[in-house]
């Protein structure tokens, strides 16, 4: 388990930061899961968060890089890779479950998730995986 990313979604579910109902979504079929576990709230432990995936995005998925101007979809996971990106991203608020809007795509892409504007080059935005 990442404690890195453990941390993070602790502190976001104490926080209330977190859309907690739509992280219960994801399915257990990826790569890396963890799980939520909340003493003030039962119902919640054994949820599990989809944050690694290894598979090829479906149809009705898309990754960054794909996303047009002005867009906006949903994170729906955030592949793993040698360098260690994915910490960054999620450092910056991009866990699964959050809306991602596309302020700009050139010279580098620039997008939105909720108060933070990040820039991604081409090789990070296509770790994140999106659904439409």
């Amino acid at each position: 388990m990442h404690t890195l990313l453990k941390r993070i979604l602790d502190r976001g579910i104490e926080c209330g930061m977190l859309k907690v109902r739509q992280l219960r979504r994801v399915q257990p079929r990826y790569v890396s899961e963890m799980w939520l576990r909340a003493a003030q709230n039962p119902q919640m432990a054994g949820e599990s968060v989809a944050i690694l995936r290894k598979e090829e995005p479906a149809q009705s998925q898309m990754t960054l890089d794909k996303l047009q101007n002005g867009q906006t979809a949903v994170i729906e996971s955030i592949a793993h890779d040698k360098d260690g990106h994915w910490r960054k991203l999620v450092c910056f608020g991009l866990l699964p479950g959050a809306e991602v809007h596309m302020c700009q795509r050139w010279p580098a892409f620039v997008i939105r998730v909720g108060m933070t504007e990040v820039g991604l080059d081409q090789t990070t935005a296509q770790l994140v995986t999106l659904k439409v």
